[in-house]
């Protein structure tokens, strides 16, 4: 679940780390759907344009910074 979305933020991790540094990311699909300044905001954004169903968030930091700061995956997350 969420291979592909996984992938399409890998792909494009260097833009988004230089466009959205340290911001959430919110990816569907293979569509970036926003950036965020936090998980939260972009959580109520996916679930309101999209609805309860599988999306990925991500910060956008590069790798070598990513063992101090956690990933989230959310999606199917009743509220």
């Amino acid at each position: 679940m969420l291979e592909k979305e996984v992938s399409f933020f890998e792909s494009h991790r260097s833009e988004y780390c230089k466009v959205y540094a340290g911001q959430f990311v919110l990816v569907y699909g293979d569509k970036f759907l926003g950036s965020f300044t936090t998980e939260e905001q972009a959580y109520a954004f996916g679930i309101k344009s999209i609805g309860n169903v599988p999306f990925l968030i991500k910060r956008a930091v590069p790798i070598d910074e990513m063992a101090s700061v956690p990933a989230y995956t959310l999606g199917l997350l009743s509220k």
